[in-house]
């Protein structure tokens, strides 16, 4: 079984760094130049509509934009996001913290055309509307196949996968006293970011491909 594991994890390694990571960002690359920058080009836009209010329809209680953004976040945010920064930090030094902000904002660009393929491909279900991935692969790509493998393997993930690395990975740090090298590096940390980030490059691409995956893998997306 332990032979198994390791060679699942190499599996695991493999795909992200290898095919994940630079499908990612190549897609997020081109996303960013067809759109013109969309995710720093509409930023000002951004903030006036979180901080905007819109009108309520009759008879029902509106959801400011502020609240949607707050949803929204709250769905995004797991403890992924703790543990993959803190992760790649420790493996991969401060430069990996300039890398995920790279990342972070070249992803941007992704997030903006998957929320809008969501909104042009909606459906309505009586007063409310239901859309998704697996609504703009069957009517955008005319792939209803892809849809549903789509549906079927995001809900053994969210039911299964996501649940257990959270709990996992919640149990598994609770009750850990940190280690001396931890320390260590802790009592180093003004010095090494005196280092320059080009420096840290092969270190901290790896470590923040970690913190991605890790990211992705805890996150309540």
């Amino acid at each position: 079984m332990e032979s198994f594991n390791d060679d699942l994890a190499t599996f695991n390694d493999g795909l992200w760094l290898y095919l994940v990571v630079p499908v990612l960002a190549a897609l997020c690359l081109y996303f960013t130049v067809r759109s013109g920058a969309v995710q720093i080009r509409l930023l000002p836009d951004m903030f006036r509509s979180v901080v905007g209010k819109s009108a309520p329809a009759p008879g029902q209680k509106p959801v400011s934009s502020f609240q949607a953004f707050a949803i929204s976040a709250a769905a995004r945010i797991g403890t992924g996001n703790i543990v993959g920064v803190a992760t790649a930090i420790a493996l991969g030094g401060p430069g990996a913290v300039f890398w995920m902000w790279v990342m972070g904002l070249v992803v941007g660009a992704a997030s903006f055309v998957e929320s809008t393929l969501a909104q042009l491909y909606k459906v309505r279900d009586g007063k409310d509307f239901r859309g998704g991935p697996a609504y703009y692969m069957e009517r955008g790509l005319g792939k209803r196949w892809m849809g549903l493998l789509f549906s079927v393997v995001i809900i053994v993930t969210f039911s299964f996968v996501f649940n257990s690395v959270q709990a996992n990975t919640i149990s598994g740090r609770s009750g850990r006293r940190p280690s001396r090298s931890w320390a260590r590096r802790r009592a180093g940390w003004p010095r090494s970011w005196a280092w320059p980030w080009w420096a840290s490059w092969p270190r901290s691409s790896s470590a923040a491909c970690t913190a991605s995956r890790t990211r992705r893998s805890c996150s309540c997306r």
